[in-house]
């Protein structure tokens, strides 16, 4: 399937490694100019830059926390500046801590929030009135399967994607009359920095695919949400997770 964004712009949140990287390179390659935001690693940003020129097309890096509301402030307004105005929003940062329930406290929690639902939040406030302007936008969130399924461990992160799921359902409702489309996509457990600390031979176990995913099969759902194939689809959750899900 020829997808074919030339003529579009994307930001990438998250993009410096894993499912974010793959998506920002897999954008590029089908012709999208490309901003990626990262928190600490600019090494890691940096070649991720270098792959996405080597496809031809424009593509910058920008330091910012998506976590707190300056940093999604900023980091829209330096993608505006060096790419114009977002088309495709993929909200893909976040991190976990897991831990059993009751040595959470409120702060990690908070933390959560901060990172997985409110930088959805805001970023999609900001990018919304440029893309409903032009009746024509999507904004695409990362969920996880831990959102309906979550093992031990894992009430805070869950929690927080349930949170996600939720908003790109509303959002969805929201938008769809101007030409904004909102879908997110719920992995399974793929095979990036993220696996550490999760409880792989369960989830493998009790999954029909007895591998890790590729954060390239992520990317390709997302490339075809962001193209012209996600046309008449709006307010949907893909589970990308294996078959984990049915058992």
């Amino acid at each position: 399937m020829q997808i074919d964004l030339k003529g579009r712009v994307a930001l990438v949140t998250g993009g410096s490694r894993g499912i974010g990287r793959a998506t920002a390179l897999l954008f590029a390659e089908s012709g999208a100019k490309v901003a990626i935001g990262y928190r600490n690693d600019e090494a890691s940003a940096s070649t991720a830059v270098e792959a996405m020129r080597a496809a031809g097309t424009e593509a910058f890096a920008i330091r910012a926390d998506v976590s707190t509301a300056e940093g999604c402030a900023a980091l829209h307004a330096e993608a505006v500046q060096r790419v114009g105005p977002i088309d495709v929003l993929v909200n893909n940062a976040g991190h976990h801590e897991n831990d059993v329930f009751l040595a959470l406290d409120d702060a990690s929690f908070s933390r959560l929030f901060d990172a997985h639902v409110l930088s959805v939040v805001r970023l999609s406030r900001l990018v919304a009135p440029s893309m409903m302007a032009r009746r024509w936008g999507r904004i695409l969130n990362l969920s996880s399967v831990a959102a309906t399924k979550p093992t031990v461990g894992q009430a805070n992160y869950s929690a927080a994607k349930a949170a996600v799921e939720a908003i790109t359902r509303g959002l969805a409702i929201e938008f769809h009359k101007r030409g904004v489309n909102v879908n997110a996509v719920a992995p399974g457990l793929i095979a990036t920095d993220m696996v550490r600390g999760t409880d792989e031979p369960f989830v493998l176990s009790h999954q029909l695919v007895k591998r890790l995913g590729r954060p390239e099969e992520i990317a390709s759902w997302l490339l075809m949400l962001a193209s012209r194939h996600g046309d008449y689809v709006t307010g949907r959750i893909f589970e990308l997770d294996g078959g984990f899900m049915l058992i």
